[in-house]
């Protein structure tokens, strides 16, 4: 069995799990569609027939992108694209190049380890 947007096998002995060999690893919750990503927390998949992929993500918005660019993003909120660089020293960091600074994924106004999603 495969999940066909992220092209994702399921991870041995961990049920829910998902392995992508794009986007990486996560937790699909099957009940709310929300998916659990080990690096973004949590963000909501919305595939595109073309292979590429809306996430949403309270603290950015809606962002695009797909196989080929990942781990760029398209932010539409903002207008203009980012860069997940993934954690350095604890913190999650995205290069955003209409400011062209680094930015935190910043989850202060939202609970990450609320699983009722």
């Amino acid at each position: 069995r495969r999940d066909l947007w992220a092209n994702a096998s399921p991870v041995d002995n961990a049920p829910g799990w998902w392995e992508s060999p794009w986007l990486g690893t996560f937790y699909k919750s099957e009940e709310s569609g929300w998916i659990l990503h080990l690096q973004l927390g949590w963000v909501y998949p919305s595939p595109g027939e073309d292979g590429s992929l809306w996430l949403w993500k309270e603290s950015l918005g809606w962002v695009w992108t797909d196989r080929k660019i990942y781990p760029f993003l398209y932010a539409q909120s903002l207008g203009n694209w980012l860069y997940f660089y993934g954690e350095f020293k604890q913190q999650r960091l995205l290069f955003d190049y209409g400011s062209n600074e680094w930015k935190r994924l910043d989850e202060s106004a939202v609970n990450e380890s609320d699983l009722d999603r």
